[in-house]
């Protein structure tokens, strides 16, 4: 069967066919009834909906049933609203039932007594001649009160649009929120159904229809609460307003109208409200109201539209639903380079997980921008709402012009793999696919069920895509309750892991590996451990000894993440780790006993506050400056507690008495040791690291007085010069491992100038001298946060020399460089400048005019180089 035509009705041609009206007093529809004060036209769209033509001015006088307090307890009920939406300033609600439903609530509805139309109470609403308007009657529930959720109180939305024509025969009704009142057509429906079976399990097409309710809710809350689509109607389900409680309904009635289950008539009501639904979602895109991927309530919107993209065939209409902010696409990603160390920002002002380095090339939902942790409770509900939207556009076996199908819809026209972003949440369904077992708690509504992966081995079984397969995930924390990583228990001598039976992976999982630490820098591996029972004991351990503990598994494609230490909700800020516990037990006094050797490891990321370590040998790396020696393992009771002594070519190192050092000059070509000692009531037992070697100090060419990335090699080469920054009005710190917040492609590593007054500057001396009468060529780099040009001056780089002589001054980054969204400024600049007589030469960055006293974009001098000319 094919829903199709060859025309495409514009609404504005005047001689389009257009429904037929008759002179009425009021216009009824779903139990309620708009009364006017004169007879005007009326008519009906295709869906039974009531519109009145505004061919002259009217007043609504009474809309049945009246307002009324249902429950006694002040709270009145039955409001309704012009072109309802919540704008900017929140100032718009439907009554004070729902502005004002629990009086102690974080986040009621706003009310607005000027905007909550009710002819009852505050008089007639009158409608001028040619107007175009939404007039939006909300209908409680019978026998819910002021304790009842705010959005479970509404049985039903009824519109009543006002235009200044008469529209199109078989028009839909146009969107609630605006005036434009965009309407869209069945005879723009250009659909044949694919005829896929519907799954076994899912419920009958009957029941998924009757599960859907009449009208959307035609408003949104605040950025935390933000509604859609909240009626308990839905499969008979008492939802408290996360679109994760309903989005699988909204899907299984999208999948339905490609069913070879559904009648004629079936598929038609279904094409009907989809089509209806977009226009109302639509319309509040079109008034400039944020759909924003959020924790939960700004989800079963994105499929909606692009379902109705694919049934009449509109690339206008997939590409503002793409492009709109929602969940999936703003929720989904491949985590690249740029996103390492990234924070991903959290609820209630918290920030969540970072992402590591082995965290790139793997897909990864954000939930919303308020996600709490990824291994919590919103990354589950993020992840549930993720797949269903995506499963129901893959039934789609066409779209707009360029879209063979649904999964080219999902995928915008690009790759399915890591080069494209939108293949991130199609990777992502194949993993939620697979997931047993617990991931936030051991149950809740947003795991997938046999609904779902029914219907998502049939659509892997069309070929329409290859789905993603890929090593496990990360195993998620397993509880929301507490930091402590709730897989692991302590015993006499004993870390114990419960995996739970989870099997979060799209492969076959081949093995578990089990990771003990006593300092969180040096690890011990179990690697490939037996299961019993999803259990493993690992004894013979420490007893009375803080430990840390991971695990992970592996498949094919390699091994998982292991599962998280850092704190959930401040992983790079420092507080109690994950995966941390003290082992029990008591054995006879013995002393220390060397078990595993210590290792010297680098820090990764030096500018993380959470430390990251890695082991290293042989030479150490340019930029491995900042080293801490592992602790190995030991044997012996009572546990001990350990010092540490840094030697240089077997020497000690005076002061070098910290778990952590920081290379200097004065260690290049030099093997650096540590002796680590374990003592306890019985003794003291030492340990020597094996040695590494030290990086030579960089030969800087005759006539280079300064060519350096400001990364680590800055901090041992140039170290005169690090010790003379001076600023005025900026503190200049050396980050060998920071750059500005969403700048790409950078090299980790700066000089931060910071401000901290009006007109700042800062100086950096060059201590190989100039010659004189010569000229240098200088190329430098500089990096700004996003900001915009009112925020702050131009940036300029400055030569003098030891008499205050400029000998070279130009601006690197001019304020009418404007960075775009979220990102950052980068410039790069060359020039040239000659000496004088004084060849004592030092550099300033300024930012002397323009930002005054305020303004943001402090700068990171990332690169810097002097050199005479060639």
């Amino acid at each position: 069967m094919t829903f199709s035509s060859v025309i495409r009705v514009n609404v504005t041609v005047s001689a389009a066919e257009t429904t037929e009206t008759t002179l009425q007093t009021s216009a009824a529809y779903n139990g309620v009834t708009f009364t006017f004060d004169r007879a005007m036209p009326v008519g009906f769209f295709v869906t039974g909906e009531p519109f009145v033509v505004s061919d002259q001015a009217f007043a609504i006088t009474s809309i049945s049933p009246a307002a009324s307090d249902i429950q006694g307890d002040g709270y009145t009920g039955n409001g309704a609203m012009k072109n309802p939406y919540v704008s900017a300033n929140q100032s718009q609600g439907f009554d004070a039932y729902l502005g004002e439903y629990l009086p102690n609530s974080s986040y009621p509805t706003p009310y607005s007594a000027s905007l909550n139309i009710d002819p009852a109470v505050s008089g007639n609403i009158t409608v001028a001649a040619g107007e175009k308007v939404s007039i939006v009657k909300s209908v409680r529930d019978a026998g819910k009160g002021s304790t009842t959720n705010q959005y479970a109180t509404v049985g039903k939305y009824v519109v009543l649009s006002v235009l200044d024509q008469a529209p199109p025969v078989n028009a839909y009704r146009p969107g609630m929120a605006g005036t434009a009142k965009k309407m869209y057509s069945r005879d723009m429906v250009d659909f044949t159904p694919r005829g896929l079976p519907l799954p076994a399990s899912f419920p009958s097409v009957a029941t998924i229809i009757a599960s859907i309710p009449d009208n959307m809710a035609p408003f949104i809350g605040n950025s935390e609460q933000r509604r859609f689509l909240r009626l308990d109607t839905l499969l008979g389900t008492t939802n408290d307003g996360y679109s994760g409680e309903i989005v699988d309904a909204y899907a299984r009635w999208i999948y339905a109208v490609n069913s070879s289950s559904a009648s004629n008539a079936q598929r038609q009501a279904i094409i009907d409200r989809i089509i209806t639904f977009a226009g109302d979602i639509e319309a509040i895109l079109d008034i400039g109201f944020g759909l924003g991927g959020t924790a939960g309530q700004g989800g079963a919107v994105w499929h909606i539209g692009m379902a109705a993209a694919a049934l009449m065939k509109d690339g206008g209409l997939m590409a503002k639903f793409i492009d709109a902010n929602m969940q999936p696409n703003v929720t989904s990603l491949w985590v690249g380079p740029s996103k390492i160390g990234a924070v991903a920002p959290a609820r209630n002002g918290n920030t969540g997980q970072t992402y590591f380095d082995e965290h790139l090339g793997t897909p990864w939902i954000e939930p919303e921008m308020k996600s709490s942790s990824h291994d919590a409770r919103y990354s589950e509900i993020g992840a549930f709402i993720n797949s269903w939207e995506v499963l129901s556009i893959l039934a789609f076996d066409q779209g707009p012009p360029g879209f063979a199908n649904g999964a080219e819809m999902v995928l915008n026209g690009g790759a399915n793999d890591a080069t494209n972003p939108y293949a991130a949440k199609l990777a992502f369904a194949a993993m939620f696919r697979s997931w047993t077992g617990p991931f936030y708690s051991a149950a809740t509504a947003y795991q997938p069920n046999t609904d779902f992966r029914n219907a998502w081995d049939q659509m892997v079984a069309t070929g329409d895509f290859v789905p993603y397969a890929g090593p496990p995930e990360q195993p998620p924390q397993g509880s929301n309750s507490a930091l402590n990583d709730t897989y692991f228990s302590a015993g006499d001598g004993t870390i114990v892991l419960d995996t739970k039976g989870i099997a979060h992976a799209t492969e076959t999982v081949t093995r578990t590996d089990m990771r003990f630490s006593l300092d969180g820098v040096q690890w011990i591996e179990d690697s490939d451990i037996t299961l019993a029972a999803n259990r493993y004991i690992r004894s013979g351990l420490l007893k009375g000894a803080a430990h840390y503990a991971g695990w992970r598994r592996w498949s094919a494609s390699g091994p998982s993440l292991w599962s998280a230490n850092h704190p959930q909700y401040t992983p790079i800020n420092g507080g109690d780790e994950r995966g941390f516990l003290t082992t029990t037990g008591t054995a006879a006094n013995t002393a220390p006993v060397n078990t595993v050797a210590p290792g010297i490891h680098q820090r990764l990321h030096p500018s993380w506050d959470y430390k990251v370590w890695e082991p290293v040998s042989g030479t150490l790396g340019l930029n491995d400056i900042e080293l801490a020696a592992g602790v190995g393992y030991w044997s012996g009771f009572p546990a001990p507690v350990f010092t540490f002594q840094w030697k240089r070519n077997g020497v000690a190192i005076a002061g070098a008495t910290g778990q952590v050092y920081t290379r200097t000059a004065a260690d290049a070509g030099a093997a650096l040791t540590c002796d680590v000692t374990a003592t306890n009531s019985q003794g003291a037992v030492s340990a020597t690291t094996a040695g590494v070697t030290c990086p030579a100090l960089t030969t800087v060419p005759a006539g280079v007085l300064i060519d350096t990335d400001f990364k680590g090699a800055f901090a041992v080469d140039y170290e005169a010069e690090l010790l003379g920054l001076s600023g005025g009005s900026y503190t200049i710190t050396h980050e060998p491992g920071a750059w500005p917040d969403a700048l790409e492609g950078l090299n980790a590593g700066a000089l931060h100038f910071d401000k901290t007054a009006g007109w700042p500057s800062g100086q950096m001396p060059l201590s190989r001298a100039a010659q004189p009468s010569t000229t240098y060529d200088i190329t430098a780099q500089l990096a700004v946060d996003g900001d915009s040009a009112s925020s702050r001056g131009d940036f300029f780089l400055t030569v003098l020399d030891g008499t205050d002589t400029v000998l070279f001054s130009a601006v690197i980054l001019g304020s009418d460089v404007v960075a775009a969204p979220d990102r950052s400024l980068l410039a790069d600049f060359t020039g040239s400048f000659t000496t004088g007589s004084d060849t004592a030469l030092r550099v300033r960055v300024n930012w002397p005019n323009g930002a005054g006293g305020s303004g943001g974009g402090d700068p990171y001098l990332t690169r810097l180089r002097i050199a005479e000319a060639a």
